[in-house]
């Protein structure tokens, strides 16, 4: 399993609308395959910080969706919302196994 975490960091005057875009956006990558999930969170500490957690199958599913034309045409427009460039994260889950 894989883990991506995108720390997005919004303009105040923005942040209400991009959480709706990225509500739109959880109904659609969920239905892209290898995604298990896809969450949005808020800090509590600083409203500005809008966090994406999603899960996937393999990197392979990864990579793949952020190749598709869909999430390209998304990151296009997100610029404009964004203080500052997203942190992103990507964790693989640690098989016991080979430690």
């Amino acid at each position: 399993m894989v883990k991506v975490i995108v720390k997005n960091y919004v303009k105040k005057e923005k942040v209400k609308h991009l959480v709706e875009i990225f509500i739109q956006m959880k109904n659609n990558v969920e239905k892209y395959e290898g995604c298990l999930s896809y969450n949005i969170y808020k800090d509590e500490d600083n409203e500005k910080i809008i966090t994406l957690i999603h899960e996937w199958e393999t990197i392979e599913h990864v990579d793949n969706y952020y190749k598709s034309s869909y999430f390209l045409e998304v990151l296009e427009k997100l610029v404009e919302y964004l203080e500052k460039e997203s942190e992103i994260n990507i964790y693989s889950k640690i098989s016991w196994v080979f430690y």
